[in-house]
């Protein structure tokens, strides 16, 4: 499992060393792989944040771009093949002289006919073992043009990487190593993520939907709903870090729900409740024993694992799996898969079967959203 040390930190009012912590934790039982350091301040001074000012088709090459990036009383001219550039971006230019982490020399060059003064860096082309973005790490507003990225200290971490046997589950968030370290080393655990008002009630009903258990398994399911928010993308501290998990940003809510997960070990689903077609969710493990597809996104995804939830308006059953153990290689339909009729036995278990069934929902024009 790999979690940041600054996700564990973020659980105690005083910074921590990562090697007494990992020291520790480790002899308690919870062995750390790795240690991972996140340093900006090793990043050759001549990389510096720039200004992309003017974006123009490169005139020999459909895949490269001429941008020019100013910095403070001075502006360059850049040969870049990212897509995920715009103008007004602040982004990594590596000037005339800089050494990349690779090795590689920035030097003027020729790039198909047209000269580049430098360079536009990805985390990785940095040194950093992770991206944020896919292609040119785009930097907050709250840096300046002109500043070294080596000033970035706030941005430095450690990720590490342990070895969690199955007995520890309590142990896969970043509050539970926290709980480990505030035993092993008498540290009182103090967050503001705890100053919530628990109004948490038992109830028939949440403004029309009604949940019905029958599985042995469960516990206790939880909604709640929130009105008057806005879809839109995360800001850059919940994007970064996402990405020191492994995880990419799509936006705000889901990032939101991913957060707390990580930070609590409990997962969260949100879902529109504008699109959402059943009154009735329906938990239960008692499916009939199968391999079953699912749509998440456009991949088709397989797995055991089940979960129901009945649409009461026409009495079909939706399979929802919780745990995604396969990706199958399908060529993308215009359908969806959720909705299953459970009477007429349209179960899948073979990637020819789920191909014929994908024919048969889009003759009858079948969609769950």
């Amino acid at each position: 499992m790999i979690i940041s040390f600054s996700s564990i930190n973020k659980f105690f009012d005083k910074q921590l060393d990562v090697f007494e912590v990992s020291e520790k934790l480790t002899l308690a039982g919870l062995e750390v792989d790795s240690i991972e350091p996140i340093d900006f301040s090793s990043i050759d001074p001549n990389v510096v944040v720039g200004k992309i000012t003017d974006i123009s088709k490169h005139p020999n090459a459909d895949k490269l771009k001429v941008c020019k990036v100013e910095l403070l009383e001075e502006s360059f001219q850049i040969v870049c093949g990212a897509s995920n550039i715009n103008v007004g971006d602040l982004v990594p230019l590596a000037k005339i002289g800089a050494k990349l982490p690779t090795g590689l020399k920035i030097k003027k060059s020729k790039i198909r006919d047209i000269e580049s003064y430098g360079m536009l860096c990805s985390l990785s082309e940095l040194g950093i073992s992770y991206d944020i973005f896919d292609g040119i790490f785009l930097i907050p507003d709250n840096f300046k043009i002109g500043q070294s990225l080596n000033t970035f200290t706030e941005l430095n971490d450690y990720i590490l990487d342990f070895g969690i046997t199955p007995n520890r589950g309590d142990c896969l968030s970043a509050l539970g190593i926290a709980r480990e370290v505030s035993v092993l080393m008498d540290l009182d655990i103090v967050s503001d993520l705890f100053d919530i008002d628990d109004n948490q009630v038992e109830a028939a009903s949440l403004n029309g939907i009604t949940v019905e258990s029958i599985s042995d398994s469960l516990r206790r399911y939880c909604l709640i709903e929130i009105d008057d928010i806005k879809v839109t993308e995360s800001p850059f501290w919940l994007k970064n870090f996402l990405a020191k998990f492994n995880i990419s940003s799509i936006n705000n809510v889901v990032d939101c729900t991913n957060y707390f997960m990580l930070l609590f070990g409990h997962p969260i689903h949100a879902f529109d409740r504008n699109k959402i077609s059943t009154d009735k969710i329906v938990i239960s493990d008692k499916a009939s024993a199968g391999i079953y597809y699912f749509k998440r996104g456009s991949d088709y995804v397989k797995s055991s694992h089940k979960m129901i939830a009945k649409n009461i308006r026409t009495n079909n059953e939706f399979y929802i799996c919780p745990v995604y153990n396969e990706l199958l290689e399908l060529p993308k339909r215009l359908v969806s898969i959720y909705e299953i009729d459970v009477n007429n036995k349209h179960m899948l278990g073979t990637p020819e079967e789920l191909k014929i069934f994908l024919d048969k929902l889009e003759n009858e024009e079948v969609s769950f959203e």
